[in-house]
């Protein structure tokens, strides 16, 4: 490609500056607060919302160097990002125009399409140097389309279309696929132990071992309330103390009663947690064997914060008062001097001094006097105001407090902050007068020691000596917060007597069914296996029958015929063998005349639905492919119930249009007077109507134009017909009662569609038709035929001749 000229050049950079002055001046509405030209851009500190502050020193110092307008694309892309709110790591976002950073151009506007594949060859390069980010260079590159796009419709650029090649994204892909197959493989190899060393930890925590400090003492309390129900770290340190409630009321006990075995086995503990990834607050059952523990991890976290606890509440309701503990009340208004304000800062009387009094005292310089010593010396002392330290100390407090609400760098804790339950009183270089929480990154460092991350402190396994086998190797235990998640996960697909994937998603409370196969670390085999189709029992010895039909049929030179037949007969077995069969979900294939019996809310259903759903949305009652089997008292009884409430149904349906008659409001009085009329004629009450209207349902349907009250009267008409035959007494007990209705099944889009060419009756008489023309193609009869002579002789009969007979 062609430089640009000199004009162009000029042009690009009038479209750069007309850009980012629009995007100064949307800044400033948006977020008056915060400085566009500044590095830092404190936007949830100042101005509140879900987009984390934002530190542009980092990414400018890539383009330190380089000609400006490459840095003011960097502030308009970032501003774009701010105001579109499309992210809330505005950091992250803006990788791929750091991208821009390795180009030789000697200004944005000399960027060219090979510049552009240089740089997708560098990030290839990178992902086969680390494959772990594959995915993130991949997702910078796509991105990088996009925002090639946004720069050339601004008018910085020219037209340039940057689009990632096929086959660098397919080997991105590639290496990322390797690379997670790779991961998941080790996590699976070494997730049962890390999960060993953490029960050696609960134990050392319930046995309250000496080696453990109270840091410990938390992680190990957090990582177990993440083993009572699958969740991620930040939905447990969101955690409030009245989280959870506990349903204890399906066995009634008397209040003075104690908790017995019983009413313990019908425990329930919900807990009330925020979802993973878009999914909204719901409770999470907690197993039922870890709802003591759950109590006991619960305690264990509330007694290390109940000092915090206090202060928050103390300064919830005295927003601008200091704390100070009855030993220190006497402080209050008085000159501080610097072992007053170390008392202050420890809540306690003892004379240790603080570093952070050293740094109070250089801020508050401007208000620092002289005052004699209390001591007697001739020394005088420095001393503050007490409206300048309790207005710097409450400064101190509320930045603390909103401290306190950042459980992860993107995760603010926003319920009531007093009743937080991972408030703690233990951390470190922290002065006892502010309140404190834990946060991720503090426990991250309690479980394992990361590569990145200096930490001088050891980690609870190192402090009790746990180890574990990795790769044949015995190493100190570490454990991730996400593993709970993903063991929990697994086992309940491994041992949750086949739980469906809905409900093991459910538990977790995460919006996606497709996120579970991300926390399956089952091995293949077992999944092939869980996969497969399940053993039928109640077909093995049909199956058998008809293997052995089939080696009879070639050995003796059989072949079969294809009939025509009007209706064929399906026997079928008994309705307590089918709600037995239905315990184990049996799921089949229809071959050789074997029909799958399914039971339904009235009998039993001769559809294969697991061939094809049922669509039909409505009762099953007068389907076609319904039957009712006599003396099963409890689908019987159903059917009866059935009777009464259509019947009450069309009853109150006339007694309403009776009512809407008789007080005028129906639109045309005398045309509904006609209506009811025609219906059944004068002199009933809706009662006797309805019972006439049913009776006579067939006869009257195509004159009723409500498709709602149709339907209704149908299924009065059906269900009074079956309760008749299940009274008669001359219909055996276990005979199959059936309504035949050839338009109601399982596929009512099928009738809507026949019933678009005609009808069924538009259809047998192009049958007929069609058979004239073509009486080959015509169903023929052909009857019963004697053709005892084609069986084979048997020699052996027991007792029996057929020759002479003396009887």
């Amino acid at each position: 490609m062609n430089h640009p000229s000199e004009l162009d050049l000029l042009r690009y950079r009038r479209a750069l500056d007309a850009w980012r002055e629009d995007c100064k001046r949307r800044m400033a509405l948006r977020y008056p607060l915060v400085e566009f030209d500044a590095n830092d851009w404190p936007l949830r500190t100042r101005h509140g919302g879900d987009i984390i502050d934002f530190r542009l020193t980092e990414p400018l110092a890539d383009f330190a160097g380089k000609d400006p307008s490459f840095v003011d694309a960097l502030r308009c892309v970032a501003a774009e990002r701010v105001l579109g709110a499309k992210t809330n790591q505005v950091k992250y976002s803006i990788r791929d125009v750091r991208l821009l950073s390795a180009i030789a151009a000697q200004n944005l506007f000399e960027l060219d399409n090979a510049a552009l594949r240089s740089i997708e060859n560098m990030a290839l390069n990178a992902a086969h140097e680390k494959p772990s980010s594959a995915s993130g260079k991949l997702e910078e590159l796509l991105q990088l389309s996009r925002d090639i796009d946004l720069l050339t419709s601004k008018g910085v650029l020219p037209f340039l279309r940057f689009n990632l090649r096929h086959e660098t994204q397919q080997e991105l892909l590639a290496i990322q696929h390797d690379h997670q197959k790779r991961w998941r493989a080790a996590k699976a190899a070494v997730l049962d132990h890390r999960i060993e060393a953490l029960n050696e930890a609960f134990n050392a925590l319930l046995a309250d071992h000496p080696l453990l400090s109270a840091a410990d003492k938390v992680a190990i309390a957090m990582m177990g309330l993440e083993m009572c129900a699958p969740s991620r770290v930040n939905e447990i340190l969101c955690l409030a103390i009245d989280d959870h409630v506990t349903i204890d009321d399906y066995v009634r006990r008397s209040e003075d009663k104690e908790l017995d075995g019983i009413h313990a086995a019908h425990q329930m503990l919900l807990v009330t947690m925020k979802g993973s990834k878009g999914a909204q607050w719901s409770p999470k059952p907690v197993l039922n064997f870890m709802i003591d523990f759950f109590h006991y991890c619960l305690k264990v976290v509330k007694n290390h914060g109940n000092r915090s606890r206090m202060l928050v509440e103390w300064y919830q309701q005295n927003p601008d008062k200091l704390y100070l503990t009855p030993e220190l009340e006497y402080l209050r208004g008085r000159d501080i001097s610097r072992d007053d304000l170390s008392k202050i800062l420890r809540l306690d009387t003892s004379r240790v001094r603080v570093s952070m009094e050293s740094t109070i005292f250089a801020e508050l310089r401007h208000a620092v006097r002289k005052a004699p010593n209390p001591n007697g010396r001739v020394t005088k002392i420095d001393v503050l105001p007490w409206s300048n330290v309790e207005s710097h100390l409450l400064d101190l407090v509320r930045v603390a407090m909103a401290k306190c609400r950042a459980v992860t760098e993107l995760t603010l804790y926003k319920g009531d902050l007093s009743k937080m339950l991972f408030l703690f009183d233990h951390l470190k270089n922290t002065s006892p007068c502010f309140p404190q929480a834990v946060n991720y990154s503090f426990i991250r460092k309690r479980l394992k020691r990361h590569a990145t991350i200096t930490w001088s402190v050891p980690t609870l396994f190192e402090n009790l000596g746990i180890t574990m086998p990795v790769d044949g190797k015995i190493k100190i235990a570490e454990i991730d917060t996400h593993d709970p998640r993903r063991w929990l996960t697994t086992m309940a697909k491994h041992h949750g007597n086949k739980l469906s994937d809905v409900l093991i998603n459910k538990w977790a409370n995460r919006l996606k069914l497709s996120q579970l196969k991300t926390y399956d670390f089952n091995t293949p085999e077992w999944q092939a296996e869980a996969s497969a189709m399940p053993d039928m029992q109640e077909l093995r010895d049909l199956s058998k029958g008809l293997a052995e039909s089939r080696r009879m049929e070639e050995e003796c030179g059989l072949k079969p015929e294809i009939v025509t037949v009007h209706d064929a007969g399906v026997s079928v077995t008994s309705m307590n063998a089918i709600c037995t069969a239905s315990e184990n979900r049996p799921v089949a294939r229809t071959a050789e005349q074997i029909i799958v019996m399914y039971p339904s809310w009235f009998g039993m259903c001769t559809h294969q639905h697991h061939e094809n759903p049922c669509r039909a949305y409505s009762s099953c009652l007068p389907c076609n492919d319904n039957t009712v089997v006599k003396g099963h008292l409890p689908t019987n009884e159903r059917v009866r119930e059935r009777k009464d409430v259509m019947h009450r149904a069309i009853v109150a349906q006339l007694e309403n249009l009776i009512v809407s008659r008789n007080r005028g409001i129906a639109d045309d009085d005398h045309q509904l007077s006609r209506h009811i009329l025609a219906l059944v004629g004068d002199g009933l009450d809706p009662s006797h109507m309805a019972d006439w209207l049913i009776d006579h349902f067939h006869s009257i349907k195509d004159q009723i134009q409500d498709v709602g009250f149709r339907t209704r009267l149908e299924e009065a008409f059906v269900s009074k017909g079956f309760v008749l035959r299940l009274d008669d007494p001359d219909v055996p007990s276990g005979a199959q009662i059936k309504y035949h209705n050839p338009t109601r099944h399982a596929a009512p889009g099928l009738e809507r569609a026949v019933d678009a060419h005609g009808g069924r009756q538009a259809i047998e008489e192009a049958l007929e038709e069609h058979f004239k023309i073509y009486p080959q193609f015509a169903p023929q009869e052909h009857g019963l035929k004697d053709q005892r002579d084609l069986l084979p002789q048997d020699d052996d009969d027991d007792g029996e001749e057929t020759g002479d007979n003396d009887e």
